[in-house]
């Protein structure tokens, strides 16, 4: 089966105003082994050095870091590499046995808006399959929603943005989750890495490497599906999956709890290549 290996970067660095006195990080920045998606290497550096630092596997089967770092510091960064293999033959991830309402229940980020649950069930009236249904929303969503990289905002309400009609990726994909669960179709918020030599010209918003999101419809005839909202379309070329679940809550990258430190800024930066 043809392959393409993609090697990628993702930094992250606090930087705080008063000296930090401890902090615990939780980081889903390992990307996940998948039918179509095998991981060659992938390690986390963390400077300064954690005094504690554990791996494991989430409810969803996400590859997690959980690590605790002694201070005095004003700086802290993240960094972490990976090399991954892709299938280029990008057909639909089998139907397996699985608990398909854990896909399809509103979460606070997901919730069921009259206005969504309306457009949704207009659109189940002139689609039948579960896929197509699930195309229809994704183009649906495309078509009424803006990218806006203003609107950047982890803990940004679904509400604010229909009420915008502006978001980015992970606006685009909380909008669509939420349609879809309103008529049953099981999905998966899913992060990761976009190739965007694959997507070039065709949104300038998604020019530079950056963490993307997504959504992955499920159907028992043909099993999991990835939708890309932002590109109004299915996906069909080879993408980095880091991490699945019910929406983004479930899958930061990173979270962080800090002893002092005073105010403190972020910065991050993302990198993708072909190997």
């Amino acid at each position: 089966m043809s392959v393409v290996r993609f090697r990628s970067s993702h930094g992250t660095r606090y930087v705080f105003s008063e000296p930090a006195k401890a902090c615990r990080l939780d980081l889903r920045l390992i990307p996940r082994r998948t039918p179509r998606q095998n991981v060659l290497h992938a390690d986390i550096a963390i400077t300064p050095r954690a005094s504690n630092q554990r791996r494991w596997t989430d409810a969803f089967g996400n590859p997690c870091v959980s690590a605790v770092i002694d201070g005095p510091f004003r700086t802290l960064e993240i960094d972490a590499v990976a090399l991954t293999s892709c299938s280029l033959d990008h057909k639909s991830e089998a139907a397996f046995p699985c608990d398909t309402s854990l896909w399809t229940t509103e979460t606070v980020r997901t919730p069921a808006l009259p206005s969504l649950v309306a457009a949704a069930n207009d659109i189940a009236a002139a689609e039948t399959a579960s896929h197509a249904r699930a195309a229809a929303v994704v183009d649906y969503v495309h078509r009424r929603m803006r990218y806006d990289p203003g609107a950047a905002d982890p803990s940004r309400a679904l509400e604010t943005t229909v009420a915008e009609e502006a978001g980015v990726c992970q606006d685009f994909a909380h909008m669509a989750a939420a349609m879809l669960r309103t008529l049953s179709i099981p999905v998966r918020y899913v992060c990761g890495y976009l190739d965007t030599t694959a997507v070039a010209g065709r949104n300038a918003h998604l020019a530079e490497d950056d963490l993307h999101a997504w959504i992955c419809a499920y159907d028992l005839k043909d099993g999991w599906v990835d939708f890309d909202p932002v590109l109004g379309e299915r996906v069909d070329k080879p993408r980095v999956t880091v991490a699945h679940g019910r929406d983004f809550d479930d899958v930061a990258p990173v979270i962080g709890r800090f002893e002092g430190g005073g105010a403190h800024i972020m910065e991050t930066g993302v990198s993708l290549w072909r190997a």
